[in-house]
């Protein structure tokens, strides 16, 4: 009997001390994961701070290239260091006890976004409001769908905008036409999204870093092929050296031609570069784009208020010259390139080049 209980005892003592151990174990393991989840909400927050930077540097930019009148190269620097010296604050510090119910507001915006495209398409019909189209769709993008960082928020973000092809684009007589203007809350939206996907930054970097560095390798040379413009843009005494004194003559016209076949040469061999270069790349084209451009295709067809041609325009329009032209005519805001100086030729054959998308 005394043996029994002693059997007994020492199995409830190994066990006693086997559930220590895993007790042990299980405390170590939940504070690992606790500290793993502080750091991952620490990293989170960075990454946040940093996307608000980068998309408040990219409008600078933007503001820049476009001759904002608020901003300037003189000032450019001091509205980058401002921004690196923004000082971050928990909301719950400025809003107290509205802060939890604010960022459900933002949550729910977050999963509704029909409503949203609903309250974006009334909006612009709005005209006595203190801010413009612009900073609501870059508010909207930035703060309820983090700028498209996060998978969720990119489903969310191209839900927004099919939902706006059907309540602006479709409902057009002339669909083509208000994309073209650039103006429309679609626009606005898409440019912010197309330009900030990684999947597209990826894919204009591999279509269009090799083109681009190859045409800015080429001779200074203006890319005209308007035979009435060529000899104008090249200074007096270098056009009596190139083609003679006498504009009349026999020689000036037969050098002029020649200089125009060299131009259209030239010109051929940099459209293939570029041509080849973006088919090469099509194997990594954004998927994203692909559903919103087979969004739009399909609601213009099922409406039928285009003819099957015009369709086809539009969203070639929305693929390259809305998308790719307008990654070719400032590379720079994408990563495409970088501190390369853009030379003459560089501007004016992508000016050509984004006639060819618009026509």
């Amino acid at each position: 009997m005394a043996s029994t209980e002693l059997v007994n005892f020492a199995g409830l003592s190994f066990l006693c001390e086997k559930l220590r151990l895993e007790s042990l174990l299980i405390k170590h393991e939940k504070s690992t994961l606790e500290d793993l989840n502080r750091k991952v909400i620490k990293e989170y927050n960075n990454i946040c701070k940093q996307i608000w930077i980068y998309r408040h540097q990219q409008e600078i930019l933007n503001q820049l290239i476009n001759s904002d009148i608020n901003v300037s190269p003189e000032n450019c620097c001091q509205l980058f260091n401002n921004l690196y010296a923004s000082n971050f604050v928990e909301a719950y510090k400025i809003l107290n006890q509205y802060a939890a119910e604010i960022v459900q507001i933002y949550k729910i915006l977050a999963c509704a976004p029909r409503a949203v495209s609903m309250f974006l398409n009334a909006t612009e019909k709005i005209t006595a409001i203190n801010y413009t189209i612009d900073e609501l769709c870059s508010c909207v993008f930035n703060v309820i769908y983090g700028s498209c960082f996060f998978p969720e928020d990119e489903k969310n973000m191209l839900e927004l905008l099919g939902h706006l092809i059907n309540l602006q684009i479709v409902q057009n007589p002339d669909p083509r036409k208000i994309l073209r203007k650039g103006n429309s809350v679609f626009s606005r939206m898409y440019k912010c999204f197309s330009e900030s996907l990684l999947s597209t930054k990826i894919f204009l970097t591999a279509a269009l870093h090799e083109p681009i560095m190859f045409l800015l390798s080429q001779d200074e040379l203006f890319l005209d092929i308007d035979p009435s413009k060529s000899p104008i843009r090249i200074p007096a005494h270098e056009r009596r050296f190139r083609f003679g004194p006498d504009e009349n003559s026999k020689s000036y016209k037969d050098k002029l031609a020649q200089h125009r076949r060299i131009i259209v040469d030239r010109l051929v061999l940099v459209v293939e570069t570029f041509i080849n270069a973006i088919l090469n790349a099509m194997p990594i084209f954004p998927k994203s784009i692909i559903w919103l451009v087979d969004q739009m295709h399909t609601a213009m067809i099922e409406r039928k208020l285009v003819s099957n041609d015009e369709a086809a325009l539009i969203c070639t329009d929305l693929i390259f010259t809305y998308f790719i032209c307008s990654a070719v005519i400032h590379p720079e805001p994408l990563g495409i390139i970088s501190d390369t100086p853009i030379r003459f030729a560089f501007l004016y054959f992508f000016q050509n080049f984004h006639t060819l998308g618009i026509f």
